[in-house]
């Protein structure tokens, strides 16, 4: 049971995340479970890769990831007002935090011989590719009090109607203009200057819509929804252009996630007080988990055997776990908890 201040600040596992308790109440586990399950499928999608039909099956069906990740965060960043000192303070440790990392791996992709082509200034406010997510945290921070004021007045029928809108504009529309089908419609969305971040403004105001209207779809609904949408991701990845299919803002991708966000959010869970520990305690490492997760992924390629279809997830398992232990051990060292 947590016993002590009213808000905890929980970012160690996702830095958008920010926890709100009555005193004396138990964590949110479905979060924690939520976040582990999608920390593991971000290292898959890396380890996977791109070459041949079952990495880029398993890449696809992975998709759901990220979005779920931003549900969780609009979960709780809308909750409450957040002042512009807390955006930025929040915002300049996750800058920073990428700086230090970027350094780490512009360090270690020389010393493998592999020295970035940037330079290493544009390499350290860049950040190495997995690190992109820092960036679209950012802006999502500094969109939130707008999108806070939104939510806390607008009618329910009103944000259905946003909902529709920013799935619409920020996934379906994304798609039409990489896949560059129609040069009037391609010049049309450029003059309307619609951001590719609605995809993930569409997450964060789904997240906070269950949590306001305590919406929950059924189990069996929403376990067909994640099934069925990710297998359609899975096989768009075979047969569309990469940059289309592998997407965090293809539209099935963002529907496998509400799908699995139906399993598990805001569901009671009879777990033993010792186990819910160790849940949220693995919950929360699962940043670091996703900042140094690279680090290792030569490591176990080269280690695990080629086992056909068990390689990938096995390689995937096998950079999971080490991430997590190196994380573990991070967060007993003050100076590098801070990192992770």
């Amino acid at each position: 049971m947590i016993k002590e201040q009213e808000i905890f600040l929980l970012n160690k596992g996702d830095m958008l995340v920010e926890y709100i308790f009555d005193k004396k109440v138990d964590r949110d586990i479905d979060a924690s479970i939520l976040k582990i399950i999608a920390a593991f499928f971000v290292v898959l999608i890396h380890a996977a890769g791109n070459e041949g039909a079952y990495a880029l099956a398993l890449n696809g069906f992975a998709r759901f990831s990220v979005p779920i990740f931003m549900m969780l965060s609009g979960r709780y960043i809308l909750a409450r007002q957040r002042s512009l000192a807390y955006l930025i303070k929040k915002s300049l440790r996750l800058f920073v935090v990428m700086l230090i990392w970027s350094a780490v791996f512009y360090l270690y992709y020389s010393h493998q011989g592999n020295t970035p082509k940037a330079s290493i200034v544009s390499y350290l406010l860049a950040g190495p590719a997995h690190l992109w997510y820092v960036w679209a945290a950012i802006a999502l921070y500094f969109l939130s009090p707008f999108l806070y004021v939104f939510c806390e007045n607008a009618p329910k029928h009103i944000y259905k109607y946003a909902l529709v809108c920013s799935f619409v504009l920020g996934t379906i529309i994304f798609v039409l203009l990489r896949a560059q089908l129609s040069q009037s419609l391609t010049a049309i969305i450029d003059r309307a200057k619609l951001p590719y971040q609605l995809g993930f403004v569409f997450c964060f105001l789904y997240g906070d819509y269950c949590r306001r209207y305590n919406f929950r779809m059924p189990m069996a609904v929403s376990l067909a929804v994640f099934l069925f949408s990710g297998a359609a991701t899975a096989i768009s990845a075979l047969y569309l252009p990469e940059e289309i299919a592998l997407s965090f803002f293809y539209p099935s991708a963002i529907t496998s996630a509400i799908g699995l966000y139906g399993l598990f959010a805001h569901r009671e869970y009879a777990v033993k007080e010792k186990a819910q520990r160790v849940i949220n305690w693995v919950g929360e490492c699962t940043l670091g988990v996703y900042l140094i997760h690279p680090l290792f992924e030569k490591l176990c390629q080269t280690i695990v055997p080629d086992y056909a279809l068990l390689s990938l997830p096995l390689i995937a398992v096998m950079i999971f776990v080490l991430s997590l232990a190196a994380v573990m051990l991070m967060r007993i060292i003050p100076i590098l908890k801070r990192l992770i």
